[in-house]
């Protein structure tokens, strides 16, 4: 039985959410910025990761202040 937490998304689903394209979710998975699995010919991207890649984000304008 697959534990309930493991929430896996496709990488059309990691897309969506954060409203980026398949292609730069898969990028990201290449250049180890994502941890994914790839289970056949597919990546799959556990819900958690794609949470925590995103809190370790600097808001936005932060960044550019400190240009």
């Amino acid at each position: 039985m697959i534990d309930d937490r493991l929430d896996l998304l496709t990488v059309e689903e990691a897309a969506e959410l954060l409203k980026i394209t398949p292609y730069t979710i898969r990028e990201m998975i290449k250049r180890g910025e994502i941890p994914a699995a790839k289970i056949g010919r597919f990546y799959r991207i556990k819900r958690s990761d794609l949470i925590a890649l995103v809190s370790t984000m600097p808001p936005v304008g932060i960044a550019e202040q400190t240009k």
